[in-house]
């Protein structure tokens, strides 16, 4: 858990960065946020499975997984997001909240689903 909160805070650094920078661009906060997360997710995929988890089998055995898992993950970030700003939240302080709470239900969910035991 240490080495997924160690990547996980570097990654998801950089995401919110760009994030914040595709606000400060002009871009809106849903699409600032999915670019982030599509970005993200790649960044994830390939810190958790050759360093968190130290995964050796074959990409097909676990990107299928991967991408359903946050797939989903995107939609409950993209509703968390609408309800908070919808709630008079700023999207730097919305999307700060939405990658906190995914951070901790994806290490469980990776751990249990994608790269666990086999």
């Amino acid at each position: 858990m240490i080495r997924y909160g160690l990547f996980g805070v570097l990654a998801n650094l950089i995401l919110y960065l760009l994030f914040l920078g595709m606000l400060a661009a002009g871009i809106g906060p849903y699409l600032s946020q999915l670019a982030s997360f599509l970005a993200g997710t790649l960044l994830a995929f390939f810190l958790n499975r050759n360093f968190t988890f130290a995964d050796d089998r074959p990409i097909s055995a676990t990107l299928p997984r991967y991408i359903l898992l946050y797939g989903g993950c995107y939609l409950l970030n993209a509703l968390s997001l609408a309800l908070l700003l919808h709630a008079g939240l700023p999207p730097w302080l919305g999307q700060a909240i939405c990658v906190v709470l995914s951070a901790v239900g994806l290490f469980f969910a990776q751990k249990a689903l994608i790269f666990g035991k086999r």
